[in-house]
Parts: C-alpha cells; sequence; structure tokens
C-alpha cells in the first residue's frame, strides 16, 4: 500500500470533483486534511493510476483540475486518523529517508 495526497480543485456549488469522487474510490482509505486535500492509501502502481482513478486525467471530469503527489516520507503531527491511514499496522515508524525518527499520534 502507498499514500498519495490528491490536491484537486474545489469550487463552491457544483464542483466536477468534491469529496464525493474520493469516497466513492477510496471509501475506507482517505481522509480530508485541511485545505482540500485528501490523503488516500492505495495499492495504485503511481500517482498516474491514482489520477486516472480519480478523473483526474484528459478525457475525465469535465473542468476538473488536481495534482496526485506520493507521499514518500512525512513528519509531524496531526490528527489520530491521520496516523492510522499512514501506518495501519501501528507501528511508530515514519516514512522519512532520513530515518532514526518516530511519528507521534495525537487525537
Amino acid at each position: 500500500m502507498a499514500a498519495y495526497f490528491v490536491m484537486a480543485k474545489m469550487d463552491d456549488g457544483d464542483a466536477p470533483f468534491n469529496e464525493t469522487v474520493v469516497n466513492e474510490i477510496f471509501p475506507e482509505n482517505y481522509m480530508l486534511v485541511p485545505g482540500h486535500v485528501w490523503l488516500v492509501i492505495t495499492d495504485a502502481e503511481g500517482s498516474y493510476e491514482v489520477a486516472k482513478s480519480l478523473g483526474l486525467v484528459s478525457g475525465g471530469l469535465e473542468e476538473a483540475s488536481g495534482m496526485i503527489v506520493p507521499a514518500r516520507g512525512y513528519w509531524g503531527f496531526a490528527h489520530k486518523r491521520l496516523w492510522q491511514l499512514l501506518q495501519p499496522d501501528g507501528s511508530n515508524d515514519s516514512a522519512d529517508p532520513a530515518g532514526q525518527r518516530s511519528a507521534s499520534r495525537i487525537a
């Protein structure tokens, strides 16, 4: 499983991309983080596959725009649910390639 940040165009009203789109594709494996960014956990082989599944490619959702960024390293303080998505096995190891760091979980 890999983690990806989905940054997509969000408008008020009938936006072509919204949380419903993410929920349909990743119903148990996503979280909205502040700023209209979703963290999704998936077996997809790369960013393009995640974008394609969400309709964020040419021929996808009309007028939608966005970017998929792999979360290859992370560090910080966040809601417990975010850490549970990133570390489903409950480990305290971060994906930070610098290593020797541990992740903190806060409620």
